[in-house]
């Protein structure tokens, strides 16, 4: 999907991906390092906050927040970045 992620990972760095992440993305094992690290993905028409996480099924799921739950410092991050919350 068009749009972009950005993803606070547990270096305490922000990972730009150039797609909006779906839950199917996490099929592949390589992506299975940011699950439940703070996130916010973007569309042409929404923008979504939150994390990926994971059932004891082992099935993907976007679990939605508000934009004050995330890091204070992953927000002033991505203010830095020029991307509005």
């Amino acid at each position: 999907m068009k749009g972009q992620t950005f993803i606070w990972t547990s270096q305490e760095v922000v990972k730009v991906i150039d797609r909006a992440l779906q839950v199917e993305d996490f099929n592949q094992s390589a992506m299975l390092k940011y699950l439940y690290c703070p996130a916010i993905w973007t569309t042409s028409y929404a923008t979504n906050y939150g994390h990926f996480a994971q059932t004891e099924r082992f099935q993907v799921y976007w679990h939605h927040c508000s934009p004050e739950h995330l890091p204070e410092e992953f927000r002033l991050s991505l203010l830095i970045m020029g991307v509005s919350l």
